[in-house]
C-alpha cells in the first residue's frame, strides 16, 4: 500500500517556521508504517502551488493519504483531500491533528472527501 502523509500551511504562513515545519505526529505513522513493511512518504506540500501539490499526486497515485489539520490550516487540509478524490477517487483519505479530532463532526459533515 502507498501512503502519502502530509501537510500544507496557508499561504501567508509559508515563511513562517511554525506553520511550513512538518508535524511530528506524521513522521511517528511514518515510522510505524515503515517499521511493518509499508511504503510511507511524508510531504510538507506548504511551499508548492496547488498545481505543484496535483501534479505529486498525479505521480504518486497513492492508496491512503493521511493530511494533519490544525486550525491555521484547516482549509487547505479539506482542499487536498478533496484534490486527492479528485485525482484518485479510490485513496482512503483520512485527517488527523488537533483540529480534526476536536472538530470530527464539523469536518465529516462538510468534506465529504474525507473517509
Amino acid at each position: 500500500m502507498r501512503t502519502l502523509l502530509a501537510y500544507k500551511s496557508p499561504p501567508d504562513g509559508n515563511a513562517d517556521s511554525y506553520t511550513t515545519l512538518l508535524p511530528i505526529g506524521l513522521g511517528y505513522l511514518a515510522a510505524a508504517l515503515r517499521a511493518k513493511g509499508h511504503s510511507a512518504r511524508l510531504a510538507n506540500l506548504s511551499t508548492l502551488s496547488w498545481r505543484r501539490v496535483e501534479l505529486l499526486l498525479e505521480q504518486e497515485r497513492p492508496d491512503l493519504v493521511a493530511i494533519s489539520q490544525f486550525t491555521h490550516n484547516r482549509f487547505e487540509a479539506t482542499k487536498l483531500a478533496e484534490l486527492v478524490k479528485k485525482i484518485n477517487p479510490a485513496s482512503f483519505v483520512v485527517l488527523g491533528g488537533p483540529h480534526a479530532t476536536h472538530c470530527y463532526s464539523e469536518v465529516l459533515s462538510r468534506c465529504q472527501a474525507v473517509d
